[in-house]
């Protein structure tokens, strides 16, 4: 082979890894936090090289693979994001927040509206996705430390939390009038284990999940779908809700 010929191919391979990166960075997955735009759905996924187009007064927020919220507002015909993708996120944890969005729409839809007011209201309102709600059943995701108690009402209250099952694991006594917050040892809470949470004779039952210490916790999408996974919704949703 020429020795010119070998220099044209050369060049055009290189060409071609240099372009590799970039179609990569093109693929990167969203998911629509929120959106005003009928023609474009809430827990929809969307590709960050994806013509979108937005009336006059339409929103979309959207969250990408690497934990980045992109905000739209109409009127807007173009692409979400020229940028490349961050490092981290994967294409599973954005399917597993998808998943989660649509599944908890249809569940809401499908309440009754007594139920959906009353049952549901002290979970979605829990102001920080870390806070395990001792006021509803279900599942409660928890990272390292000090797990924190979480109620919505500020009276007093009698308390007690054990751990279900013949050997009791509990605390018990007044939860103080004006603190919505009670901050627990760091060991009191087992992953898999569920407990009984008793207020003013109210009982529910929580199931607690650790979440794994590798974990980006710095991405907000590794670790919604972490909790979307592990059914602790609420959690979820209280942490994508905190980027909108």
């Amino acid at each position: 082979m020429k020795i010119a010929s070998r220099l044209a191919l050369s060049a055009s391979f290189a060409a071609l890894m240099a372009m590799a990166p970039l179609s990569a960075a093109q693929a990167d997955q969203m998911v629509v936090l929120a959106s005003s735009s009928p023609a474009i759905s809430e827990g929809g996924m969307v590709e960050s090289d994806q013509t979108l187009t937005l009336a006059a007064g339409e929103n979309v927020t959207l969250l990408s693979m690497g934990g980045q919220t992109v905000k739209l507002s109409g009127p807007f015909n173009g692409v979400p994001t020229a940028q490349k993708a961050s490092a981290g996120g994967n294409s599973k944890a954005m399917a597993a927040i998808s998943a989660m969005f649509k599944s908890q729409k249809k569940s809401t839809a499908s309440l009754g509206a007594v139920r959906a007011a009353n049952v549901e209201a002290a979970e979605a309102k829990v102001p920080d996705p870390w806070l395990v709600s001792v006021e509803n059943s279900g599942n409660r995701c928890l990272r390292s430390g000090k797990p924190v108690l979480w109620r919505a009402s500020a009276g007093q209250s009698d308390f007690k939390l054990q751990s279900a099952g013949a050997l009791k694991k509990k605390i018990e006594g007044p939860w103080p009038a004006g603190k919505s917050r009670i901050t627990m040892p760091d060991n009191f809470f087992v992953d898999g284990k569920t407990y009984e949470a008793i207020l003013d004779g109210r009982t529910v039952e929580i199931t607690t999940h650790m979440l794994p210490a590798t974990l980006n916790y710095a991405n907000p999408a590794e670790v919604a779908s972490e909790m979307a996974q592990r059914n602790c919704v609420n959690q979820a949703m209280a942490l994508l809700n905190s980027l909108q």
